[in-house]
């Protein structure tokens, strides 16, 4: 599992996405699920690009030292995100037999025009599948930076996909009911618990009346968000019955954690800040000596009613492992 990745640099270069790849190839996963934001700055055709072409923002998932390592072998579930919000993810990443067979919808959709917001065409995706004894869903938690109007990215993801009365919502309540599963995980791209000091914690998406109150009505396990470029794990928190995860350490530029203090939530974190050079951590974390200990996947192993979930650095080390029994 990885997320906020497909970057490069001028010359079409980026080595520690590079060696994230290998290691995720390497690693023995059966499939891969993302937490949004693929393919910088904006998803378009170019951005993903091919084996061939190269240079900057050109090639930066399908460039040969990348998601080719991966995609050879290892399919992918991916969640959209903030970035890449058009019809080429939905052509790129398809997912229409998962949602068919969900209820769920993987489609182009019409979105007017909430908070003063434009009418525009966003993919619309969200389905669940099986794998073993544990029901995976992929939700769509995003918005489109260039279209927020009078409200902000978090309030408009809300009010066009989270309210009780949104279709999303409303498939989501009905498919946990309708599928008691011994483990559940939910993926989404906006995170309702944040230490990152400018993709902070989206508070729409927590209480009763939104999603974490919807999963945690029908017993999720575990979440696992993206949007802050760094690692962070949190204690399930009062009302909630999931532990959360923000994994957006795929490959796109890193940035820092607790910038603004670290949250009574926040049990281990790491970024890192470019412009300083230099790591940050909270809660149990140390401090991170150097980047390549930031960029990360997470490696979930499920035996039963056992999780273990195994962060691992592009270098191969693990850090943080947590085995859960549901």
């Amino acid at each position: 599992m990885l997320g906020d990745w497909g970057a490069v640099d001028a010359a079409g270069n980026n080595p520690d996405q590079a060696s994230l790849m290998s290691r995720i190839a390497a690693s023995g996963a059966r499939f891969a699920v993302g937490t949004g934001d693929t393919a910088y700055p904006s998803g378009s055709q170019a951005n993903y690009g091919d084996l061939i072409q190269r240079g900057a923002d050109v090639s930066t998932v399908f460039g040969p030292g990348f998601y080719k390592q991966v995609g050879a072998r290892i399919p992918m579930f991916n969640a959209l995100g903030n970035h890449g919000l058009n019809a080429t993810f939905p052509m790129l990443w398809p997912s229409a037999q998962a949602a068919a067979t969900s209820g769920g919808r993987a489609q182009m959709d019409t979105y007017c025009c909430a908070n003063g917001t434009s009418s525009k065409s966003y993919p619309s995706l969200w389905y669940a599948f099986d794998a073993g004894p544990a029901r995976f869903y992929v939700l769509d938690a995003a918005w489109a930076d260039s279209n927020v109007g009078t409200a902000d990215l978090y309030k408009n993801d809300y009010d066009n996909h989270w309210t009780p009365s949104s279709p999303e919502y409303q498939w989501l309540a009905a498919d946990l009911a309708g599928h008691p599963s011994t483990v559940t995980f939910a993926f989404l791209h906006f995170p309702p618990y944040s230490d990152s000091a400018t993709e902070s914690s989206d508070l729409y998406l927590r209480g009763p009346g939104s999603l974490a109150g919807l999963l945690s009505q029908y017993g999720v396990d575990l979440m696992f968000s993206g949007h802050a470029h760094l690692y962070e794990r949190n204690l399930r928190q009062p009302g909630d019955s999931f532990v959360s995860y923000v994994t957006g350490g795929g490959g796109a530029k890193l940035g820092p954690i607790g910038d603004k203090g670290c949250s009574t939530f926040n049990a281990y974190g790491v970024g890192w800040s470019s412009s300083r050079g230099r790591g940050s951590a909270c809660g149990g974390a140390p401090v991170p000596d150097t980047i390549t200990r930031v960029f990360h996947f997470l490696l979930v192993t499920v035996r039963g009613s056992q999780v273990t979930v195994t962060p691992t650095d592009e270098l191969g080390r693990t850090f943080d492992v947590q085995t859960y029994s549901f």
